[in-house]
């Protein structure tokens, strides 16, 4: 650590490594000195838009690591299945880490990690971004506080809407799990890790079915072109039109602003006649589900239903937990919770904070991190790599009972 506090290396600059490193900066006592980006156009903005030294900017991890910048702690964002080799490469530096959900792709990587932490000694958060959110530690304060008794059920889900589904998970780059991960680790899994909090036991059994059902060649419209751009009969009325969503929409708004640098028409049409985003989302190279149930056993009794889906119109989440004395529904998209008691028969509303910031609770993790580390305690941290695993577990036999078709007890 020098004069102007901890200095941090981002290990991917997409949108989460930028929205993490402004609230690095924007503190007090720690700053971003170093960026390793393969996109040459985000690694040259971000190092632009952070001051970055030019001998500090790298296209890769692996030359970040063998270079001569020093550095206290360094954040990885990169995509989901290439966590672990820089996350174990930077603690055998002897790095602090704050680790992108989730921890890694696999129990075999999540452990690597874990026991290159234990040999460096250092700090490890991970974004679990849910547990940070107003509502959700609103819910968890009233659960503790026994005022809807004990937890009987959970039913929660996780409503993707059906454009941000085609643009992300079926034309995008965590639409296939030989380039990226299975969906519900990669969407869902601080779904499973929120609610595995929230009833604060053990889980013991895990049952999941879904499937790719709708964005396959099979459902594709007679005679639909394999691109929206190569004058397919059926692109007017399509609701997934790339033409629609990329050149003829607002170019300065998602999706259309996301798929080139300078969101143009012009370079928007160039980019759907060649690129991923052009392609028909019934002849696309997707082959995550899009959708998938998952029905957990706790051990204090407890039981909890997931639910994810690409077939809504809205993006939002709902939770609905059912307790001995009343129950307490949260809706993140009305901003509201409300908790019934059974006995008085009376309803109580809250109202949450309405914020249109993106990732709002980014600045509670990074600080919480930061605090941990100032203070070289690794207890301070809300969840930790350990923590994380622990709850990753619950995907990984929801995925093996999915794959499998059986029920999966945690113990295997």
């Amino acid at each position: 650590m020098t004069q102007k506090g901890l200095e941090i290396a981002i290990i991917g600059a997409g949108i989460r490594g930028n929205s993490l490193a402004m609230h690095i900066n924007n503190g007090i006592f720690a700053r971003v000195v170093a960026i390793a980006e393969p996109r040459s156009e985000p690694r040259e903005e971000f190092a632009r838009n952070f001051e970055i030294n030019t001998n500090a900017v790298f296209a890769t991890w692996q030359e970040m690591a063998e270079s001569s910048v020093s550095f206290d702690a360094a954040l990885i964002t990169t995509l989901d299945n290439a966590h672990t080799e820089p996350a174990v490469a930077f603690l055998e530096k002897g790095c602090h880490l704050l680790i992108e959900k989730p921890m890694a792709d696999s129990e075999e990587n999540c452990i690597k990690i874990l026991n290159a932490q234990k040999k460096a000694a250092t700090i490890v958060a991970v974004c679990h971004t849910l547990r940070f959110r107003e509502g959700y530690r609103q819910v968890k304060e009233i659960i503790s506080r026994g005022s809807i008794g004990k937890i009987i059920n959970i039913s929660h889900t996780e409503e993707i809407g059906n454009l941000r589904f085609a643009h992300n998970y079926v034309r995008g780059k965590w639409g296939n799990t030989k380039v990226n991960t299975n969906l519900l680790l990669h969407k869902s899994c601080h779904d499973l890790d929120l609610i595995a909090w929230l009833i604060g036991s053990k889980c013991k059994k895990v049952s999941s079915f879904g499937s790719l059902s709708f964005f396959t060649a099979e459902m594709a419209p007679k005679h639909s072109a394999d691109r929206c751009s190569d004058e397919c009969s059926h692109e007017p009325q399509c609701a997934y039109s790339a033409l629609k969503l990329y050149v003829q929409g607002n170019l300065d708004k998602w999706p259309a602003n996301t798929i080139t640098q300078d969101h143009t028409a012009e370079s928007n049409y160039e980019e759907i006649k060649k690129g991923s985003y052009g392609r028909c989302v019934w002849h696309s190279d997707n082959d995550v589900v899009d959708h998938q149930v998952v029905a957990m056993e706790f051990e204090c009794g407890a039981t909890a239903a997931f639910t994810m889906s690409g077939f809504t119109l809205k993006n939002r989440r709902t939770l609905h937990v059912q307790g001995s004395l009343g129950e307490l529904f949260l809706d993140d998209d009305s901003k509201e919770i409300i908790i019934t008691d059974f006995a008085g028969n009376s309803a109580e509303k809250i109202n949450l904070a309405q914020g249109n910031a993106y990732h709002p609770e980014d600045k509670t993790i990074v600080d919480n991190w930061l605090t941990a580390i100032s203070k070289q305690d690794q207890d301070i941290v809300e969840v930790s790599g350990l923590e994380a695993f622990e709850k990753l577990k619950i995907v990984f036999a929801a995925e093996k009972s999915r794959s499998e078709g059986r029920t999966i007890e945690l113990r295997e």
